[in-house]
């Protein structure tokens, strides 16, 4: 997978953290930075500083030691790269963080990614163009629709959007954000009418599941 540029985005940041992209806050690919590293300037326009002094770094050397992990590399913010959400005096994380937060402090959290290289333990990769679409639609007794994006799908971003349809017209959309659970949305007393799941590209729509309700009841799972 290429360098993802900025990290601040819905796409990749995590809700659990402190800071969000509505201070103008981003991420930028540094000139140092080349395909076995992935190094980053912080930037935000409210702050005076010499960009190049706020870099981290992403390791993807398969051939090195510190494969996998992110380390500080700049000497002002972030100071502190730690796994998880929970603050470590540390400038590098262990390898493969499934989340990864930057700090300026102990209180200090900056902000909280879930990690765009993440590689789950079965051996598969959270890359985008390795991942098929995949999900499903289920009734309960209280006649609720669930509508589920499996975990194992790329996640949603600019070019991965997930909807809900109702007889073919878009309803609303399902934000899938972490790789580590299902992303779950629900209708409650659904109304008559074909119910659907589906994944766009940006150039293709792809149909994921189906649940017909009312008239003829037809349930159809497609993966």
């Amino acid at each position: 997978m290429a360098q993802v540029a900025n990290l601040i985005t819905s796409a990749h940041i995590n809700t659990n953290g402190a800071w969000s992209a509505a201070g103008g806050a981003s991420t930028g690919i540094h000139s140092t930075a080349s395909s076995t590293e992935y190094v980053y300037t912080l930037v935000n326009p409210n702050w005076s500083f010499d960009t190049g002094t706020h870099r981290f770094k992403y390791c993807n050397d398969s051939t090195s030691s510190d494969y996998q992990k992110w380390m500080d590399v700049g000497t002002d913010n972030p100071v502190y790269i730690v796994d998880g959400l929970t603050f470590a005096s540390t400038t590098s994380t262990n390898a493969n963080p499934e989340i990864v937060s930057f700090w300026y402090n102990s209180s200090g959290l900056l902000f909280a990614i879930n990690n765009p290289y993440y590689q789950s333990s079965g051996g598969g990769t959270s890359t985008e163009e390795l991942l098929v679409p995949s999900g499903s639609i289920t009734k309960d007794a209280s006649n609720a629709l669930y509508f589920t994006v499996n975990k194992s799908s790329p996640l949603t971003s600019s070019v991965n959007v997930y909807g809900i349809y109702k007889d073919f017209q878009l309803i609303r959309s399902i934000n899938h954000s972490s790789s580590a659970v299902d992303a779950v949305d629900y209708e409650n007393n659904a109304a008559d009418g074909v119910w659907s799941l589906w994944h766009d590209d940006g150039a293709n729509l792809q149909q994921l599941a189906s649940y017909t309700v009312g008239f003829k009841k037809v349930f159809c799972n497609f993966w």
